[in-house]
C-alpha cells in the first residue's frame, strides 16, 4: 500500500516537473521569437476565419437547434432501429450521431453534453457517444485534405467515406462494454426533458453554436501557436511531423502530405489530434469518459481508417503523383465515385446488422 503511495506521488511529480519544463521553454521560445509567434497566430485565426467558421458554425447552430427544440426527441422514430439495433442507444440519438458524421469534429462531444445536460441521455450512454461520434465533416476531408494537400477532391470523398464506416464501426464495438444498457435505456426513455419555443430554441442555439465556435477557434490558433514553434526546434522533418500530426489533424496532415501516402493521412483524422480532444473535453468531463478509454477509441478509430482507407483504394486504384518535399501535388486522376462510397457504406451497415443479429441468436441459444 505504502509503496503504490510512493509510486503515485512520484509519477505525479515527474508529471508536473515535466509540464512545468515545457511551459518554461514555450514560454522562451514566444519571448525569443515573438514574430515566429504571430506568424502561428495569424494562421491560426486565418483558418477560424476561412475554413472553420464558414465550414462548422452552421452545423454547430443546427446541432443546438435540433437538441433545444426538441427536434430530436421528436424524429427518434426514424433512428430508433437502427440505433438500438447497431449501437443499443435510443432513438433520440440518432439525429447527433447523423450531425457528428457531417458536422466536424467538435459537433458530436458538444450535442453529448447537451442530451446529457437535458436529460435525453445517460451518463453510460453520452460516454459511449462521445468514443464514436467525433468524425471530420466532408468540407474539410474532401476540400482540404483531397483537394489543396492530395491533390483530387476524389481521394477526398474515398477518406471521408473510410472514416464514417471506421467511426460506425468503434460506435458497434462499444455496445458491447455496458451489459446494462438496457435497464438505463428504459430509465432515460422516461426522464423529462424541458420543452422550449422555436423563437426561445433559436435564440438560445446562436448563443450556444457561438460560444462553442469561440472555445474551438481559441484551441485552433494555440495549437497553430505551438506547431510554428515546433518548427523552430532542431528536430529532423520525420520527428516534426510525427509531433504535428498527434497535436493538430490540420497541421499534422499538411506536414504528412508531403511525404506519406494517403491511409496515413485517413489515419491522422481519424486520431484527431490533442487539439480537437481538448475541444470536447468539457464533454468528457461531463459524462465522466475515463481519458484511456477515449484515447484508446481513437487510436482504435485512426487504426480502422488506414486498413479501411487501404482496402479501398484496393477496390478502386487510384494513382498516385510522387510528392516531393515542400511542394503541393498535381491532380491525381482517380475511377472513384461518390455512389460507389454511397454503396459501400451501404453494405459496410448491412453487414453490421447481419453480424448482430448472428451474434444475438448465438447468445440466446447459449442462453
Amino acid at each position: 500500500m505504502k509503496s503504490s503511495h510512493i509510486t503515485e506521488k512520484s509519477f505525479y511529480i515527474f508529471t508536473y516537473v515535466i509540464t512545468t519544463g515545457v511551459v518554461f521553454v514555450f514560454a522562451f521560445m514566444l519571448l525569443r521569437f515573438p514574430e515566429n509567434a504571430g506568424n502561428g497566430i495569424s494562421k491560426g485565426i486565418e483558418l477560424c476565419l476561412y475554413t472553420l467558421f464558414p465550414s462548422m458554425y452552421p452545423f454547430m447552430f443546427l446541432s443546438s437547434f435540433v437538441i433545444s427544440s426538441g427536434l430530436c426527441e421528436k424524429s427518434k422514430w426514424i433512428f430508433s432501429y437502427i440505433t438500438e439495433k447497431i449501437f443499443r442507444l435510443p432513438g433520440v440519438c440518432g439525429s447527433m450521431i447523423v450531425l457528428s458524421m457531417v458536422g466536424g469534429l467538435p459537433i458530436g462531444g458538444k450535442m453529448t453534453a447537451e442530451m446529457y445536460d437535458k436529460g435525453y441521455i445517460t451518463k453510460r450512454q453520452g460516454q459511449r457517444l462521445i468514443m464514436f461520434c467525433m468524425n471530420p465533416g466532408p468540407a474539410f476531408v474532401i476540400t482540404t485534405v483531397g483537394h489543396y494537400l492530395t491533390g483530387s477532391a476524389q481521394i477526398g470523398v474515398l477518406v471521408f467515406t473510410a472514416l464514417v464506416i471506421s467511426s460506425l464501426s468503434v460506435g458497434f464495438l462499444t455496445r458491447f462494454i455496458y451489459s446494462d444498457d438496457d435497464f438505463e435505456y428504459k430509465i432515460s426513455k422516461n426522464t423529462a426533458c424541458t420543452k422550449i419555443s422555436i423563437k426561445d430554441a433559436i435564440v438560445s442555439s446562436v448563443t450556444e453554436s457561438g460560444r462553442g465556435m469561440l472555445n474551438v477557434c481559441a484551441w485552433v490558433i494555440l495549437f497553430s501557436c505551438i506547431s510554428e514553434m515546433i518548427a523552430l526546434l532542431p528536430l529532423n522533418e520525420g520527428t516534426k511531423t510525427f509531433i504535428n500530426c498527434i497535436l493538430e489533424v490540420t497541421n499534422g496532415c499538411e506536414y504528412a502530405a508531403q511525404s506519406q501516402p494517403v491511409p496515413v493521412l485517413a489515419g491522422i483524422i481519424g486520431f484527431s489530434g490533442i487539439c480537437a480532444h481538448l475541444q470536447i473535453m468539457p464533454a468528457i468531463t461531463k459524462v465522466k469518459l475515463p481519458i484511456k478509454y477515449f484515447l484508446s477509441a481513437r487510436i482504435i478509430n485512426g487504426s480502422l481508417a488506414v486498413v479501411i482507407t487501404m482496402l479501398l483504394l484496393k477496390l478502386f486504384p487510384i494513382t498516385v503523383q510522387t510528392i516531393s518535399m515542400g511542394s503541393l501535388p498535381e491532380r491525381i486522376n482517380t475511377d472513384i465515385s461518390a455512389p460507389v462510397c454511397v454503396g459501400i457504406m451501404i453494405m459496410s451497415v448491412l453487414l453490421l446488422l447481419g453480424e448482430n443479429y448472428r451474434i444475438r441468436n448465438k447468445t440466446k441459444k447459449t442462453a
